[in-house]
């Protein structure tokens, strides 16, 4: 679930330096992983109202083939940690073999021990998350392999 307070919708006029500025840097991608399609619809649309191309994917299966089959580069995997099939650490491991360097961003409603196991490096974002909290983790987590 994600706590959006009413001053904060996503139809909210965006400050414009949280917009990327498509001028002077590329779009930055994110593989958005969410099993549950309320939060992902409503993260995709926080993300892509700040200038990031998103790919959207229901579960890690899903997402190790859009990376597999993926042309353009993808900065950052935003992932639910726990997901039916696949964790999002597991599919992370695979997908740090398809796209090395790949930044990696990990959310959970479930606040005991969700950051063990995570990958060296990685961000974690506790849900319920505000969309600023979202879109500053997002580009801290991108920025952080740069």
């Amino acid at each position: 679930m994600i706590h959006f307070p009413g001053e904060e919708t996503t139809n909210s006029p965006i400050p414009s330096e949280s917009r990327q500025n498509s001028d002077s840097q590329e779009v930055e991608t994110v593989l958005l992983v969410e099993d549950e399609a309320m939060v992902r619809v409503l993260a995709s649309r926080i993300l892509r109202a700040r200038g990031y191309k998103v790919i959207e994917a229901a579960d890690g299966h899903e997402a190790i083939r859009i990376a597999q089959g993926s042309t353009e580069k993808i900065h950052l995997v935003m992932t639910d940690m726990i997901m039916p099939g696949m964790s999002g650490s597991e599919m992370m491991t695979v997908i740090k073999t398809i796209i090395p360097g790949v930044q990696s961003l990990y959310t959970s409603g479930y606040s005991d021990g969700a950051v063990n196991g995570l990958d060296s490096g990685a961000a974690f974002l506790p849900k319920p998350f505000t969309a600023v909290t979202l879109a500053c983790k997002v580009k801290e987590a991108i920025h952080n392999g740069k």
